[in-house]
């Protein structure tokens, strides 16, 4: 049994323009002072920026008017419409690859006055959106949905609910079940599987207004493989005497059992055993310098794996334990044609909404990629795409990230020689949870004399912990002979500078970067030298009259968060 299956080939793809998969319908009729909600999905990039306009004009948020975005889905939800807010709405979907737009004709009809006459006419038309659309439990292959009828009943009774779904990576919405009461069992789903639902009430005049959609995630079939009794972590064996290495195990369905000695698949398959509770491995007689090795023991089904190593170290007596004492970890070389691991995971915090992406490098011939999560399976479905190239890159992709993506994330190469992996941490933070960087001691200005050492000092705080640039009139800094550059884990930063000469003056910025945002402190540093009889202090190598000129130009290109702070910068020299 391997690993996982062989993924696709990682390939350019041609960035494509924002398009609609759930288009917004072209004409509501609607009551006064009812909600209106027009509702649409879109397929676009990250950073794909929505606006909503009405007659040709931008429309304004207020406590009446407010625009929603959920994944794919964009709403507008306008309170206790009036007929001021009839006429045409009009979506538009934008990044740097297109746009997309849709128009909705609304038309508000107007309350009645009571007529004289004592009969009543009463006006038929679509239902509302039903309301308070929640998931009440998930199972193995089922989700069950419980919701309230919609207020605006359209003048009619309710006479059934349409509930469809589909998956994050499909387009179209799929027709699931019709029920009469606000409550519905979707059965026959796809055991650990990311679904999004959604429901309308009908009356008899057609199918009112889709609700916000919901997400729920079906249960795994079954439970990721785990060490009952581990192996030991250390075996001492005489020279000579049986090596054995035993586990037990559990897990569902029954786990597949691999062997490795120095990373190397064992082959030998006379030397183990393995039933569905337990396996061991066997060598009668061992022998040191052959035998003495890292031995691992790894277990996988379709919900996960799980692995544990033995260090096993073999002596000539047992009283003869001194080589022990002094013996190095064995490095031994591996065997020609074993994955290797040439660029490694790297954590990464992100915002929830944001998408992220792991990237390494592993080269194997022949072999197979698996991906996990705190040791469960990721597969390549929903808001996960995974990606593996010839050259040995391999990518994972997360959509969306929410709260439950965070987790230690794995990606492991096999094949018949053996196996590498690496691993990193991955944060998904709530916007609440974040704070956007500040300075606690931001730079001040400065004043050195000519040949002096100079020391520049800041600290800067933040949730997470920022990123600290230097630069000086717009070009970034870097440690070399003169300039060094010294950062603590509290986010204290200095600036240090030897022999200050004229061309060290000029404007310096030290810029903090997170996922919340960004904050820049700024000083200027003045080199004086002197001149004269009467020893006065002068500016450095004062320049010749000049046009004016920029010594620190703001950036072509600035990408920030949404709702993030931002600062524009410029110096103008003029002499």
């Amino acid at each position: 049994m391997r690993f996982s299956q062989d993924f696709p080939i990682l390939q350019d793809i041609s960035p494509t323009p924002p398009s609609f998969v759930v288009s917004p319908k072209s004409k509501l009729i609607i009551d006064e002072s009812s909600t209106l909600i027009i509702v649409c999905d879109v397929r676009g990039s990250p950073e794909m920026e929505v606006t909503w306009l009405k007659d040709g004009r931008p429309l304004n948020t207020t406590e009446r008017i407010r625009s929603e975005r959920d994944g794919l889905t964009c709403r507008l939800v306008i309170a206790n419409v009036t007929t001021g807010d009839e006429g045409k709405y009009t979506i538009i979907a934008k990044d740097e690859n297109g746009e997309a737009k849709a128009d909705t004709d609304v038309v508000v009809s107007p309350k009645r006055e009571a007529a004289e006459s004592p009969s009543v006419k009463i006006v038929k038309g679509l239902p509302g959106a039903v309301e308070g659309l929640q998931v009440e439990s998930c199972a193995m292959d089922s989700v069950s949905l419980t919701w309230t009828s919609p207020a605006n009943t359209g003048g009619s009774k309710i006479s059934e609910y349409k509930i469809e779904q589909r998956t994050p990576d499909q387009q179209g919405w799929t027709e699931v079940a019709t029920v009469t009461r606000p409550k519905c069992d979707i059965k026959n789903l796809t055991p650990n599987t990311e679904y999004r639902f959604r429901v309308a009430a009908s009356n008899s005049e057609g199918l009112g207004d889709w609700a916000a959609p919901v997400s729920a995630k079906t249960s795994p079939a079954g439970s990721k493989p785990q060490f009952i009794e581990p192996p030991l972590p250390t075996l001492i064996v005489v020279d000579g005497q049986p090596l054995v290495i035993s586990a037990k195990f559990t897990g569902t369905p029954t786990p597949a059992v691999r062997w490795y000695r120095d990373r190397r698949e064992i082959t030998d398959l006379d030397s183990i055993t393995v039933d569905s509770e337990s396996t061991s491995l066997t060598i009668s007689e061992a022998r040191q310098g052959v035998d003495d090795s890292l031995y691992s023991c790894l277990i996988e089904n379709d919900m996960g794996q799980a692995s544990s190593d033995i260090s096993v170290s073999i002596i000539l007596s047992s009283e003869d334990t001194t080589d022990l004492e002094t013996r190095s970890e064995r490095s031994e070389k591996a065997p020609a044609g074993t994955p290797s691991l040439l660029k490694p995971l790297t954590d990464e915090t992100v915002q929830a909404g944001q998408q992220f992406v792991l990237n390494c490098k592993i080269t194997s011939k022949n072999g197979t990629v698996a991906w996990y999560r705190n040791d469960d399976r990721v597969i390549s479905t929903g808001r996960y795409e995974l990606f593996s190239a010839k050259n040995g890159l391999q990518k994972l992709v997360c959509h969306n990230s929410v709260r439950d993506d965070s987790g230690v994330y794995r990606c492991v190469v096999t094949n018949e020689k053996g196996m590498a992996q690496t691993e990193c941490k991955v944060t998904v933070k709530d916007s609440a949870e974040q704070v956007t960087p500040s300075f606690k001691q931001p730079l001040e200005d400065t004043t050195t004399m000519l040949g002096k050492d100079i020391v520049l000092k800041c600290h800067a705080v933040g949730c997470p912990d920022p990123e600290l640039v230097w630069t000086k009139d717009g070009e970034r800094l870097a440690t070399s002979r003169k300039v060094h550059l010294v950062f603590d884990e509290q986010g204290g930063s200095e600036l240090q500078i030897k022999e200050c000469t004229a061309q060290d003056a000029g404007i310096y910025l030290c810029t903090a970067t997170n996922s919340a945002g960004v904050q820049s402190t700024q000083c200027t540093l003045t080199v004086v030298s002197v001149a004269g009889k009467d020893a006065h202090l002068v500016i450095a190598e004062e320049e010749k009259v000049a046009a004016p000129r920029f010594i620190r130009a703001p950036p072509s290109t600035m990408e920030f968060n949404e709702g993030a702070q931002f600062k524009l910068i410029a110096k103008v020299f003029s002499s």
